[in-house]
């Protein structure tokens, strides 16, 4: 079920679905995770408080809108202080968002409403190329699908990516149905390690928007493993 903390064995960390209280901490982290990020920088040059309050009233309605096909999750580190009354047991230090996907429901993600302070042609033209991939591979297919996974770069090494990949590969196996994601070329290793195989990728040509490198995003699929229960 959705509203199970999943404990992380010998480790401090929980996985708890979030709510619109946490919205704003998810941002937060997912602006720092990715703050290095060339595409992330490329999408969002100006980043003000208006960025930042935008995202979170989007994150907020996004979780509001979850169906019984979203998990979203937030990871807390039990072992340090609660920093929001809604989560008494610790700090938010990651998220993630896993969506199991069914052919009815899958549209194609309309463009996302302009975000103050970012590079509005940038983003349309990156988001409809890396998407295509998914939209081409796993067209008609049911699979889990990792929209993404978020964490706080204080707290990288503590296992927030392998517990937040777990939960999704769970359900996938258990159901005997295949996991999609794709990947940044910094965290490709990581799903390999969980089985996940690239089966295409995008070299994106930052030139046109002024940073002189080719970005490339891989669409990743790992096979259902036999359950073992």
């Amino acid at each position: 079920s959705n509203t199970q903390g999943q404990e992380s064995f010998g480790m401090p960390l929980k996985l708890v679905p979030c709510t619109e209280a946490m919205a704003e901490d998810m941002i937060r982290i997912y602006l720092d995770a990715f703050a290095s990020n060339p595409a992330t920088s490329t999408m969002l040059p100006n980043k003000n408080q208006d960025t930042v309050k935008f995202l979170v009233e989007e994150e907020r309605k996004s979780i509001a809108k979850m169906t019984e096909n979203d998990h979203f999750f937030v990871v807390i580190d039990t072992d340090l202080p609660s920093t929001l009354p809604e989560v008494p047991e610790g700090e938010i230090i990651g998220h993630c968002r896993w969506i199991f996907e069914e052919p009815h429901r899958q549209m194609k993600s309309p463009p996302g409403p302009d975000i103050p302070g970012a590079n509005i042609e940038f983003c349309r033209t990156f988001l409809s190329l890396v998407d295509q991939p998914r939209q081409s591979q796993m067209e008609g297919k049911i699979y889990w699908h990792l929209a993404y996974v978020s964490t706080s770069p204080k707290h990288q090494g503590k296992g927030v990516g392998s517990l937040c990949i777990r939960f999704g590969l769970e359900k996938a196996d258990e159901m005997n149905l295949p996991a999609y994601l794709y990947s940044t070329p910094s965290a490709k290793t990581l799903y390999e390690g969980f089985g996940f195989r690239v089966v295409s990728s995008v070299d994106f040509d930052m030139r046109p928007f002024g940073i002189d490198e080719t970005y490339t995003t891989y669409s990743m699929i790992r096979p259902p493993r036999k359950s073992s229960n």
